[in-house]
């Protein structure tokens, strides 16, 4: 309810849209053809974006059109889709993507991944479930993704699939809660740390997150510590006129 469709079949610039393929928070994602010839997505946006085209007064963006189910449909099992995440990883390390999400990530038929809307991630303001993978910084999106994959839903303020599911494979609980911990520093470090666990070796980001969790139980209390400190020379003056003798 309330997106702006676009009629189809119909065409412009160049374009000609074949039908719709779904109806997401943000626009409507459309199948066509472009002016080569070429199967592409377009997406029809529900805000206006500043850069972008527009078609009967929305903002749209064309990217390549690529088959596949994204990881929000697929559900794969925890290792395929741990796997999957881990290929999305290695398309990310030299490439930024900005709005990561499950429905972002394809698995084809093959096993081989695909990660879309390049093209317009950063055009529009992060949709309200996208900001649940943590606005943007692609190493806790992914690990969002995967805590997804473990339990089933998006994290919440957890960051180990553990604390829901107490049998999720610890290797991937750890890397999970590493990378939504902010314990990773770049996306090669994630990749790596996942790709020892799928190979049955242990992770090395366990003391990143201890650090981290640390850091923010500090940011949390600092005002109460504060406060402590400042009571400290009124306790200590009251525990010594308690203790001194009358005069």
């Amino acid at each position: 309810p309330g997106h702006a469709a676009l009629p189809v079949p119909q065409e412009f610039d160049g374009l000609t849209l074949k039908w719709e393929l779904a109806r997401r928070e943000r626009g409507v994602l459309y199948r066509a053809v472009d002016a080569a010839g070429r199967e592409v997505a377009v997406k029809a946006f529900r805000s206006e974006a500043a850069g972008l085209p527009k078609v009967n007064g929305l903002s749209y963006a064309v990217a390549p059109f690529e088959e596949g189910d994204s990881l929000e449909a697929k559900r794969p099992s925890a290792k395929r889709g741990a796997e999957a995440v881990l290929k999305a990883a290695e398309l990310l390390r030299t490439r930024p993507h900005g709005a990561l999400s499950a429905a972002r990530i394809l698995l084809r038929k093959d096993d081989s991944v695909v990660v879309v809307a390049y093209e317009w991630a950063k055009a529009l303001p992060l949709s309200a479930r996208t900001r649940t993978y943590s606005d943007g910084d692609d190493v806790r999106a992914l690990g969002a993704v995967l805590y997804e994959l473990l339990v089933g839903v998006p994290p919440a303020d957890e960051i180990s699939p553990r604390e829901r599911v107490k049998d999720a494979d610890p290797g991937l609980d750890q890397v999970t809660a590493c990378a939504l911990g902010g314990g990773y520093a770049d996306m090669g470090a994630f990749a790596d740390d996942l790709g020892r666990v799928l190979k049955g070796e242990s992770p090395t980001g366990r003391r990143a997150v201890k650090v981290a969790a640390a850091g923010a139980s500090l940011r949390r209390n600092t005002p109460l510590l504060w406060a402590a400190a400042a009571l400290l020379p009124l306790a200590g003056a009251a525990f010594w006129l308690l203790k001194s003798p009358e005069p």
